[in-house]
């Protein structure tokens, strides 16, 4: 599959999934750029040969601008909705060609913003809003969110 769609395809995944269940797949930072929004780590790892370290690589190839999946990744970590939210968009967008999926993000994210050759960090908080989410909810959620990670911090979990 073309890298950007991939990209582009987990992005509306993990934009679902904030905007279902609080909180995405990945926990991925997403940014714009010139073609649409992206997950910038999947994005580094995709485009640079020595990020994502050795397991990355033993799942994942590159050839030109195509990823290919060289065996079945682990999915252990995903719960049943997470799946589900993958399969739904995939199957809305999946069968989109990559600039038809790159005019439809620029023309459908309002979270989305030309950095004009640069990238631009795209909030949560800006995602929610684009997602009808209230001042007061989206306040809700990212208290929860600098919760869970001062809990994690304190666990030392990555």
């Amino acid at each position: 599959m073309n890298y950007t769609k991939l990209i582009k395809i987990l992005y509306l995944a993990d934009r679902e999934a904030l905007r279902r269940f609080d909180q995405p797949i990945t926990t991925d930072a997403p940014f714009s750029m010139d073609n649409g929004p992206i997950l910038s780590h999947i994005y580094n790892h995709i485009k640079v040969k020595e990020e994502g370290g050795p397991y990355w690589h033993n799942l994942i190839d590159r050839k030109g601008y195509d990823v290919i999946l060289k065996k079945r990744a682990p999915i252990g970590e995903l719960s049943p909705c997470e799946l589900e939210i993958i399969d739904e968009i995939f199957q809305q967008f999946g069968h989109m060609e990559v600039w038809d999926l790159v005019a439809y993000c620029h023309k459908n994210l309002p979270e989305w913003t030309d950095p004009e050759g640069s990238s631009i960090p795209i909030s949560f908080e800006k995602i929610l809003k684009a997602a009808g989410r209230s001042r007061k909810e989206i306040e809700k959620i990212q208290k929860e969110t600098k919760s869970f990670e001062s809990i994690q911090s304190l666990l030392s979990v990555e």
